[in-house]
């Protein structure tokens, strides 16, 4: 099981085209699971897509 982080200070198009052109590239692989996650404040959000793959 491999897994891979991406991380962002704001949820916004540029986050999402980075999502989309990195699952793309696993497209051979087996991708079991992809989570978001938010740590920090309103103010200074910090968010992580956590995206979990098999070879």
């Amino acid at each position: 099981m491999y897994q891979v982080a991406i991380f962002a200070n704001s949820l916004d198009h540029r986050l999402e085209e980075q999502v989309n052109q990195f699952l793309a590239k696993l497209e051979e692989a087996n991708v079991v699971e992809v989570k978001l996650s938010c740590s920090g404040d309103s103010e200074n959000p910090n968010y992580t897509v956590l995206v979990m793959y098999k070879e």
